[in-house]
Order: structure tokens, then C-alpha cells, then sequence
């Protein structure tokens, strides 16, 4: 008996594991976000599952009310042409719950009176969930550019003073000028000439 005890808390543990993972990874949709019946316009159902992405795990419930509203799973061709002719599931029990195991497109109507005709239909695309999900790498910043890749300013010009060439009063060169006397010349003045000039070098050899 303890080990019959043993064995259902195992289970029961492993089951409620089971469920919850479930839980975390699906979605249940009410179709049309209300209840499942004539739209306000022929294409309400299908902007509503255009809506949204539908993965394998999910599940989709027709809230109706018996006798005066159902819901069948047809084919494409049906699903246009708003017949049941080859029906591949039957809920005529509301609230009716679809769960979503596979992935492709499943088409779903109502065959009561014109109601599909009027917009009571609906296709759902189901998608595979994807286990793969890799970050979307973020972009890297550029370089910036090194010091000795940035172009230097040019130098600037050095000053030169202007050159001034020695007074030498008609000698060839600033070697043969004579050397005059400060004071004399101070005594000369402002207005003294050449010839004045030439008797102080005749003066001093």
C-alpha cells in the first residue's frame, strides 16, 4: 500500500509539472474576443485572427450557446464556398474549446441558416514555435580615429626680421667703412652731409 501511495504522489507531482509547463507556454484565445456569433461585417473574424500569431500548444474557444449557433471544421474549398460538405470536426456544444496542434491553417464556420454567408466564419493560421531564439546582436560602435591617422595642422610660417645692410657712404663693403667718432658726428647734427663724413675719415688716418 505505501508503495501504491508513493507511486500516485509521483504521478500526481509529475502531472501537475506537466500542466503548468503548459500553461506557461500557450495561449487560449476567445475567437472574436466575445461571443461567437453573426459579425457586425462580413470580415470581422478574419481581422481579428490576422490579428494575432497562433503557435502549436495554443487553444481557441467559441463561446455559443446551443441551438443557435455551432461550429464545424471544413475544408478550404468549403470554408469559401460556406458548406459542410466533407466536415472534419463537429462542436455543436458551446463553450467549445480547439486546441491548436498543429501548424498550418485551419478553417471553421458556422452552418446554421446564411450565418456563414453573413461573416460567421473564420481562419486560423497556426505557426511552429520556434526553440531557437538567438538575440539580435547589437550594433558595435565605429573606431574612432587614431592620432596618427588625423591630419596635422600645417606649421606656421617663422617670423623673419627684415635685413638691414651698414651704411657704408659709398665703400664697397662694411669692412672698409671707416669707424666714426659718436661725438663727432653728434656734433655735425641733423644736417651734416657726405663731405662731412669723408673729412672725419681723412681726419682719423
Amino acid at each position: 500500500m505505501a508503495m501504491q501511495s508513493d507511486f500516485s504522489t509521483v504521478f500526481f507531482i509529475l502531472a501537475s509539472a506537466v500542466a503548468f509547463r503548459s500553461c506557461l507556454c500557450s495561449e487560449r484565445y476567445v475567437v472574436g474576443g466575445a461571443v461567437w456569433s453573426i459579425p457586425s461585417y462580413p470580415k470581422f473574424y478574419n481581422d481579428w485572427s490576422s490579428s494575432i500569431i497562433f503557435f502549436v500548444g495554443d487553444a481557441i474557444l467559441f463561446d455559443f450557446e446551443l441551438g443557435f449557433h455551432n461550429v464545424i471544421q471544413v475544408p478550404r474549398l468549403d470554408y469559401k464556398d460556406c458548406v459542410s460538405n466533407n466536415p472534419i470536426k463537429v462542436l455543436d456544444t458551446g463553450p467549445a474549446i480547439v486546441s491548436l496542434m498543429d501548424r498550418g491553417v485551419l478553417y471553421f464556420i458556422c452552418n446554421i441558416s446564411n450565418y456563414c454567408d453573413l461573416g460567421q466564419k473564420v481562419s486560423i493560421t497556426v505557426q511552429k514555435q520556434s526553440t531557437n531564439l538567438s538575440p539580435t546582436p547589437s550594433p558595435s560602435p565605429s573606431p574612432s580615429p587614431s592620432p596618427s591617422s588625423m591630419p596635422s595642422a600645417p606649421p606656421l610660417p617663422r617670423f623673419q626680421p627684415p635685413k638691414t645692410s651698414p651704411v657704408t657712404f659709398g665703400y664697397s663693403n662694411s669692412s672698409e667703412a671707416p669707424v666714426l667718432g659718436t661725438n663727432y658726428i653728434a656734433s655735425l647734427g641733423p644736417n651734416h652731409t657726405r663731405n662731412d663724413v669723408s673729412n672725419l675719415h681723412h681726419y682719423q688716418m
